[in-house]
């Protein structure tokens, strides 16, 4: 509905990837190879304007990207990304299969940047690795609640976004 409201009918789908078997790894305590898992990925219901594609982003994002660049017959920029993979090898394998797709103004949100024990292996590693080789530049926009730095337990709310710009020189 968001985007329709935005962006109206004509503007392109939102792809939506995951692997509906759950992590494919340990994240941490509690938080086991398979948490998350879908039973039956087709009882999803989405608006029509909504590509799931099911796989591991390594697998998946190339090929996606292959088919909508030969429809668009260009190398097509990525506006939205809203990473929610939890674990360092999606989160990494996302930034760097896309990230050389952002534009000024792309936005960036990660569900899951800090705010629990052991954070600093997973999302904000990927992120932090990515931009040492990049001329990106992150704008943060906005936070759904507080930061901690050194979380002794899970604080509910972690999702941070930025906007991206990119660096002169």
């Amino acid at each position: 509905k968001w985007k329709t409201a935005f962006c109206g009918n004509k503007s392109e789908p939102v792809y939506g990837f995951d692997t509906f078997s759950g992590l494919p790894t340990n994240w941490r305590p509690g938080f086991g190879r398979g948490t998350f898992h879908v039973p039956n990925e087709t009882d999803i219901l989405v608006p029509s304007n909504v590509v799931l594609v099911k796989g591991l982003f390594i697998d998946t994002l190339p090929i996606q990207l292959r088919i909508i660049d030969r429809k668009h017959q260009c190398r097509t920029p990525v506006s939205f990304v809203h990473i929610d993979c939890d674990i360092y090898d999606g989160a990494r394998d996302i930034l760097f299969l896309l990230g050389s797709r952002f534009v000024p103004g792309t936005i960036l949100v990660f569900d899951e940047l800090f705010n629990y024990p052991s954070y600093e292996k997973h999302e904000i590693k990927a992120l932090f690795e990515f931009l040492s080789g990049s001329n990106l530049r992150l704008i943060p926009i906005g936070t759904s609640g507080n930061i901690e730095l050194k979380p002794a337990q899970d604080i509910a709310v972690q999702s941070f976004a930025f906007v991206t710009d990119f660096e002169e020189g």
